[in-house]
């Protein structure tokens, strides 16, 4: 669910944090911003109680972790407990749901070595072979400058498969914190006798990574998931925005992203756009027919709503809901919209 914000004064509407530019440049030409972190009150993340927790860890015992790294003149680590990130451009302690007791931390920011290559393992295997279909899932908070963070699955300790994640993440922003991830491991451990995990750092004077509270479930059958879904009212495109009345356009193009995190093929798949106005009432409609998706089919949807001219000054909330014949039977209907 998304809101737009139409102001009658045409003025650039900023956030209450402060930031200073350092010196400090990447090779892809942008700068790291210091600022005063405020803690947000972010909901704790949910898991799903319809799957089966295979295996979990919490980091509270470090010896249940492996920690190294490859190629790095600097030896540049992981460490396990609860000290928050402490380099000049230090991120807020990930506020997971047992920060308390310990959680991962790479500091690339404090480490800043050029040429980190990281990696925090599981120390010991895990049995899959009743499970063919697999998730991990995990809290973190991490931001971003020039690294890359990437989560490795493993069924002989040696050779890795390799999912990048936080792709979506631009130079210097950040993740929710805490934010709950679900990678689909199905394909790269499902069934195996023996397999190992690992969150793996590469980049060089990042900011920080964070990683805590990281489990094994069962893949579900039926879980439709509407996401990133967007406004675009000049070629770009909003989760949130603020627009002058005289720059308000005739109509919005409305995408989303719709994903098949089950197992089972999905029938008869829509996606359903609606705009309210200030007043609550509906300002339009627009439905798009996917049709069928496989086990990890992932698409983009995109439609067009006219808004009226002119457009009333106020709030504007654009929801996406995703349906399917088997939507009565999907493991989280939270994200179906």
């Amino acid at each position: 669910m998304n809101n737009l914000y139409i102001s009658a004064l045409a003025v650039a509407f900023c956030g209450s944090s402060v930031m200073a530019q350092s010196q400090q440049t990447g090779a892809i030409g942008y700068r790291k911003e210091k600022r005063i972190d405020r803690m947000a009150q972010h909901p704790k993340p949910v898991q799903s109680s319809n799957r089966e927790v295979i295996w979990s860890d919490d980091f509270s015992n470090a010896a249940n972790w492996s920690i190294g790294n490859e190629n790095d003149p600097n030896n540049d680590n992981w460490v396990i407990g609860t000290t928050a990130p402490s380099g000049a451009f230090a991120i807020a302690p990930i506020a997971s749901t047992s920060a308390s007791n310990g959680f991962a931390l790479f500091d690339s920011d404090l480490l800043c070595g050029g040429s980190q290559n990281a990696w925090v393992a599981t120390a010991s295997p895990i049995n899959l072979s009743a499970y063919p279909g697999v998730v991990l899932q995990f809290e973190q908070y991490y931001r971003n400058f020039q690294g890359f963070t990437y989560v490795e699955a493993s069924t002989d300790g040696l050779n890795w498969s390799t999912v990048q994640v936080n792709t979506a993440l631009a130079v210097n922003a950040a993740s929710p914190n805490p934010e709950l991830l679900f990678v689909d491991l199905t394909s790269q451990m499902g069934g195996a006798t023996s397999a190992w995990i690992r969150f793996r750092y590469e980049g060089g004077c990042d900011y920080a990574w964070m990683v805590d509270d990281v489990s094994l479930v069962t893949l579900p059958a039926y879980e439709m998931i509407a996401q990133t879904g967007y406004a675009v009212p000049f070629g770009g495109g909003y989760e949130y925005g603020r627009i002058p009345v005289s720059q308000m356009p005739a109509s919005f193009t409305v995408r989303a992203q719709v994903v098949n995190f089950g197992s089972e093929q999905q029938a008869n798949v829509t996606l359903t756009t609606t705009v309210t106005g200030p007043d609550g009432s509906t300002i339009g409609t627009a439905t798009e027919t996917i049709g069928t998706m496989d086990h990890n089919d992932t698409t983009i949807t995109e439609e067009s709503i006219n808004f009226p001219t002119p457009a009333p000054v106020g709030l504007y909330t654009f929801t996406y809901v995703v349906s399917s014949d088997d939507i009565g039977a999907d493991d989280d209907v939270a994200n179906n919209t």
